[in-house]
């Protein structure tokens, strides 16, 4: 024996309500074990409470001990399993009469279950238990109603809204800009689960990195989220590009999704300053006019600081090389200064000036209690060319004319030896009347040798 309590296990569904059509009214009689369909539902009697067949029924209507109740057979229920489409939906215990007490539970005469797509009421019309009988059974009224199925209109249940800047100012400050999603749900029915996605779109990097969202949305309340992204390169004045926002939400199994823009991308233009410096110089009468030439390209203004140098032996002679300014997105400014250079000559390279700038809304170092520098660079070196020193000419002496009525020797040259002069041999300068003695000492030398062979051979005699 047992005590079954109604047992209704319900499908937590988001329904929208729509048209629906009449109640379908079925009178059956089921027996222990059988099973039967009505419109879809599958209803099996798996059990019933044994007991006696009552034979005057109208005895249970006066009749309030528990035990004769039992007797006459009163208090029979029967155990119903339900399923739809190979589902198991519920199972239900009832009896003929609504509110009966049996073995310490109450029983009700009805049971019923709804989802998206119908409705089911099944009331006991009588449950007939008993030893006497061939098979217990059920006289039951089952009502079965189909509901009209609609499609979900997402855009007047939920709002989904991506907040991006029009203009995103970005500095070494602050790099990343701020991007907020709000989703509400307008509706009239709550939304249990809501998948959210956004992507931070290319050349970004999003912080945190993941993107994604599971959330739960009552109606008529609104969740909302922020995120950062910061650029890889950022661009001043240039227009980026943002993917929607997207949501997706499931209703009668089918997956419908919202987003934000409806089309396309979402963009925004970025802001930051762009200075560039550039140096130029001419020289007139040895003197050198050095120009400074400041742009700021970007589109914020800027607090611009420019310092220039000199190598040693370079000097200011008038003008400043230095200067200070805040300039505006698009302007530029130009100063110049004299200069001169101690013994030019050649090609000298004059060294390229420094700037920092630094933007309105800008940091602070919270160890000195200063404002950190936005940005930074140098200009372009400038080379210039002076005239190289020129030395004196070099005076050299022309050999002697020859004297009138004597003939030129011309084939003699420097390379020719004459009574005067000198023989160059290996970078040594021989004089050649030291040549010339040379050559008679050499000629005395050989014929006094002959003359002491001659003697020697004895052919002086």
């Amino acid at each position: 024996m047992r005590a079954i309590l109604l047992l209704i296990i319900g499908l937590n569904i988001i329904t929208v309500a729509g048209a629906a059509s009449e109640w379908e009214e079925h009178g059956v009689t089921i027996r222990w074990g059988e099973s039967i369909n009505i419109s879809g539902y599958n209803i099996t009697a798996v059990d019933f409470r044994p007991g006696t067949v009552e034979d005057i029924p109208k005895k249970c209507d006066n009749e309030t001990n528990g035990y004769k109740r039992k007797i006459l057979g009163c208090d029979d229920w029967v155990l119903l399993s339900i399923s739809r489409n190979g589902n198991h939906l519920l199972d239900a215990a009832i009896a003929k009469e609504n509110h009966t007490f049996a073995d310490g539970v109450e029983f009700l005469n009805e049971t019923s279950y709804q989802n998206d797509e119908s409705s089911l009421r099944i009331i006991a019309r009588n449950v007939v238990t008993g030893y006497n009988i061939p098979t217990p059974y059920a006289e039951l009224k089952i009502l079965v109603k189909e509901k009209e199925r609609i499609e979900l209109d997402i855009a007047e249940n939920l709002k989904i809204n991506k907040i991006v800047p029009q203009e995103a100012n970005v500095n070494p400050c602050y790099q990343s800009i701020p991007i907020g999603v709000t989703i509400e749900n307008t509706g009239i029915f709550d939304f249990p689960f809501i998948r959210v996605e956004d992507r931070a779109g290319d050349g970004f990097i999003p912080e945190p990195p993941d993107l994604n969202w599971s959330i739960s949305l009552p109606h008529g309340e609104m969740w909302q989220t922020q995120y950062l992204i910061k650029p890889l390169v950022p661009v001043a004045g240039a227009e980026y590009n943002l993917p929607p926002a997207v949501l997706y939400v499931v209703y009668h199994n089918k997956t419908y999704n919202l987003s934000y823009p409806p089309t396309g991308n979402i963009s925004f233009i970025l802001r930051s300053s762009d200075i560039i410096l550039s140096k130029t110089a001419g020289v007139d009468k040895g003197k050198v006019t050095v120009n400074l030439s400041a742009k700021n390209n970007g589109s914020r203004a800027s607090a611009v600081k420019v310092r220039d140098s000199l190598h040693p032996g370079m000097e200011v002679v008038s003008g400043d090389m230095n200067f200070s300014i805040v300039m505006q997105p698009g302007t530029s400014y130009n100063q110049s200064y004299v200069m001169k250079i101690n013994n030019a000559s050649g090609n000298v390279t004059l060294p390229p000036a420094n700037f920092t700038f630094d933007e309105y809304r800008t940091c602070y170092d919270t160890g000195e209690d200063k404002k950190t520098v936005t940005g930074s660079g140098i200009s372009n070196p400038v080379e210039l060319t002076f005239a190289s020193a020129v030395s004196p000419p070099v005076q050299t002496a022309s050999p002697p004319a020859p004297a009138a009525g004597k003939p030129s020797n011309e084939a003699t040259s420097d390379n020719d030896p004459g009574i005067s002069g000198a023989l160059s041999i290996s970078g040594y300068e021989l004089p050649y009347t030291y040549l010339a003695i040379l050559a008679g000492a050499l000629v005395i030398s050989v014929i006094l040798f002959l003359l002491k062979v001659w003697g020697l051979l004895g052919l002086s005699k």
